[in-house]
């Protein structure tokens, strides 16, 4: 009998009280079954499932446990769907949040078939009238708009509509990975380029750094926190290893860069460079709110902006809440310490929320919805 366990919470624990890892690493197991869902769960077809299944985790899509995309690929007749296959954008949109469209299907109790798919590539199957393939459909309009995603709320409307059309999965993914327990494959040409000593030459620059981060400058020497330190191609060519091109970044600083859309983070790594920044002093006092975008989770940047457009002052990031004796309680994503007139503080948790005295948690759903 092979058993899954999930370590995250305890591992931040740990790291909390100042603990160091020890050389043991357990590696994820994953049944056959489970690697069987998974791979028919990544492909273009997706699986078929009521909308009552679906969970939404912070507002998100998510089926046991990984983030989804819905849609319905049934187009209703040979026309519709030729049309769609030839022309994406006039099929059905898919949806990537728990929408206002989703919500008035729920309340008309209409639960029509659909697909849920984490597949990538941008392509949905769909079909019609005896007549099917695959084709590149829009995201929900709605959803992009709940979310916020990219500033949607502040842009003009052919800006809206430029993002809907210009919307990267892969990016879009990454963007919220550190909120699912499971992450969905990327391509693998993404893997593709890289010389053969790729390994050595990325140690080296590591190395060369003192394994500190060149962007944010969090310093991950210690031998239990090396593996958050990443080799980076300046340029993007991922054959040049010359000396001036390649930079050390941590996780959280590389999935940020530009074309590094494949990039997921987990939870947990975002969780622990956070707290060694803060340790070493580089979340102290962010007042300017490029730096407070730079070390927040990138799941956070649209409650960011609806908060800096609405006049707030800029939150702290990875908010440790303490007893008065010092004690770790938990940290919060993005905190406002003294928010309230009565001295109540406001945070934000991509994890599990907790009832805590003198604090109201939101999770990214309630904070999306406060500061709209």
């Amino acid at each position: 009998m092979k058993i899954n366990v999930n370590f995250n919470t305890l591992l931040e624990a740990v790291h909390r009280m100042g603990a160091k890892e020890s050389g043991l690493k357990l590696a994820s197991i994953s049944s056959g079954r489970d690697l069987e869902f998974d791979t028919e769960l990544s492909s273009t077809k997706g699986i078929e499932i009521q909308l009552s299944d679906v969970d939404t985790k912070h507002g998100l899509l998510s089926y046991k446990g990984r983030q989804i995309l819905l849609y319905i690929p049934d187009h209703d007749n040979r026309l519709k769907t030729e049309r769609a296959i030839e022309n994406g954008s006039k099929g059905k949109k898919f949806h990537v949040c728990d929408c206002r469209t989703l919500e008035d299907m729920r309340n008309q109790n209409r639960y029509e078939r659909y697909t849920v798919t984490n597949n990538l590539s941008g392509l949905f199957f769909i079909y019609g009238g005896g007549l099917e393939g695959e084709t590149e459909l829009n995201v929900c309009y709605n959803c992009m708009e709940k979310l916020n995603y990219k500033s949607f709320c502040n842009l003009s409307y052919s800006g809206r509509w430029g993002t809907i059309r210009n919307f990267n999965m892969e990016e879009f993914f990454s963007k919220y990975s550190s909120i699912f327990r499971y992450l969905p494959k990327f391509r693998s040409d993404k893997e593709k380029g890289y010389t053969e000593d790729w390994k050595e030459k990325s140690i080296h620059a590591r190395e060369k750094a003192g394994f500190i981060c060149q962007h944010c400058s969090v310093n991950l020497s210690q031998p239990g926190h090396r593996g958050l330190l990443h080799g980076h191609h300046k340029n993007g060519v991922k054959s040049d290893n010359s000396d001036k091109n390649l930079i050390a970044l941590c996780a959280d600083c590389h999935r940020k860069e530009p074309y590094h859309e494949h990039m997921h983070v987990s939870r947990q790594n975002i969780m622990q460079i956070n707290a060694l920044r803060r340790e070493q002093g580089l979340l102290n006092r962010l007042e300017d709110w490029k730096d407070v975008y730079k070390f927040a989770d990138p799941a956070l940047h649209g409650v960011l902006n609806l908060c800096q457009q609405a006049g707030e002052h800029a939150p702290e990031v990875g908010y440790e809440i303490r007893t008065e004796q010092g004690e770790y309680v938990t940290t919060l994503d993005i905190a406002w310490p003294n928010f309230w007139i009565d001295g109540r503080g406001l945070g934000v948790s991509l994890g599990e929320k907790e009832n805590l005295p003198n604090w109201e948690i939101l999770d990214l759903s309630e904070a999306l919805k406060h500061f709209s």
